[in-house]
Parts: structure tokens; C-alpha cells; sequence
């Protein structure tokens, strides 16, 4: 547990997260500030039946050009990485995730009360077809920098579980999801001058209650739900 810190001017990130094998790497960090530095949290997953969680409250993140980046390699298991009632300023991308082509771990990123103001993409998370990833994010603000995405899920051959609500986008929202994506739902959102475009293949995209302000919402030709 890590609490009531500041980490400040770190030369490649405040806080790395990992394990391997049958490693069960858990992480909580509560009340602190990450300050100018590539990287906030760094989460390298390589397990084998193992897994890595990351629960974190009260966090400040000023000046990090990626709030956390996630390498997703792991196999047999289910990891997490999640957020409450946080600030990110003054970054390029609040969350990334990049997952091996081999990768059968599950992963969940989950957002909830978080006030996020990006230069470039807020959320951008690649899946693959033989883990699940799981987005779950409620009531937030996703602003994102002008010309880019305030969440993006890819390549639309992966699988996902995207589950939504009470959200704030500004900017572009871009969702795929292969034939096994098994929830696309968010309900009671509001989206600002942005592309909306759901892409998927599996579950059948459920928007509710949602107020669009200078938006376009887009199904491409090769979406099948």
C-alpha cells in the first residue's frame, strides 16, 4: 500500500506494476500525486494462472504523459486496474493498453468518478480475440485534446466488454468488437463535438438515455450487430 505520497520527476514512471508465473502482484495506492514523469503507473502483466490488481483512490496525476500504459502478455487468469474519484492534467493520454496476440488473460480497466483532461486520446485500448478486456467507466469526464478520441477500443477482430454510464466525452468515441463482444452498453452519457462510431460484431450496442451535442453517430458498413 502506498499512501499519502508525492512522486515527482521520475525518469520512467512512478509506479511499476508486475509479475510473472503465478505471481499475485496487488497494489493499492490512495491519497497521492504523480508530478511530471513519462509514465504515472507502468502494469507489465507476463503471468502464467497468475494476475496483477491495481486499486487506487484520490490520485492526482499533473504533468504525466500517460496516466498508465498497460502491456497485457498474461495467460489464464483475470488482472485490474482501476481508478476512483481521480484528476489527470496537463498528459497526453490518460489510459493506454497494448495486449500480446497470445494473451488469454482477462483485463479490466475500471473508471469511476474521474475528472480527465487529455492533450491527445483519453482511453486507448487494443484488445485481441482470445482475452476479454473490459472497459468500465461511470460518471466521469473524458475530455480529449482537439482532433482526438475520448475513447477508442480496437481492433474491431478483439473481444470486449464495455460497460457505461453517467460519462462526459468530449471529442471522438470510437467502439469495435468482434462476434464474442458480449455487452456495449452505455446508457445516460452525454457527447460533445465528436464522431461516435460503434463497430462491433457481437452484442447488440445499447444507448440510452444519451444526449448528443454536435455529434455524429456512425455504424460502419462492415458492423453486423
Amino acid at each position: 500500500m502506498v499512501m499519502d505520497c508525492e512522486l515527482e520527476g521520475q525518469t520512467q514512471c512512478g509506479v511499476r506494476l508486475h509479475g510473472m508465473g503465478m505471481d499475485e502482484s496487488m497494489l493499492m495506492v490512495m491519497r497521492t500525486t504523480l508530478r511530471n514523469m513519462p509514465t504515472g503507473f507502468l502494469v507489465d502483466d507476463q503471468t502464467m494462472g497468475g494476475s496483477v490488481m491495481g486499486e487506487n483512490e484520490f490520485l492526482t496525476f499533473d504533468g504525466c504523459n500517460l496516466g498508465v500504459d498497460v502491456v497485457e502478455n498474461g495467460m489464464g487468469n483475470v488482472s485490474m486496474w482501476m481508478l476512483f474519484r481521480s484528476t489527470f492534467d496537463n498528459g497526453q493520454t490518460f489510459a493506454r493498453k497494448r495486449r500480446g496476440a497470445s494473451s488469454t488473460q482477462q483485463f479490466m480497466f475500471r473508471f469511476v468518478h474521474c475528472d480527465v483532461h487529455c492533450d491527445g486520446d483519453v482511453v486507448d485500448a487494443q484488445g485481441n480475440a482470445g482475452g476479454l478486456t473490459m472497459i468500465h467507466h461511470h460518471h466521469s469526464d473524458f475530455v480529449a485534446g482537439a482532433t482526438h478520441k475520448a475513447f477508442y477500443v480496437w481492433p474491431r477482430t478483439a473481444m470486449f466488454d464495455i460497460h457505461g454510464s453517467e460519462m462526459r466525452f468530449v471529442g471522438d468515441v470510437n467502439v469495435a468488437g468482434n462476434t464474442f463482444t458480449m455487452r456495449v452498453w452505455q446508457q445516460n452519457n452525454r457527447y460533445e463535438n465528436g464522431t461516435v462510431t460503434y463497430d462491433v460484431d457481437g452484442a447488440l450496442p445499447n444507448l440510452l438515455w444519451n444526449h448528443y451535442e454536435n455529434c455524429s453517430l456512425v455504424v460502419p458498413s462492415t458492423a453486423r450487430s
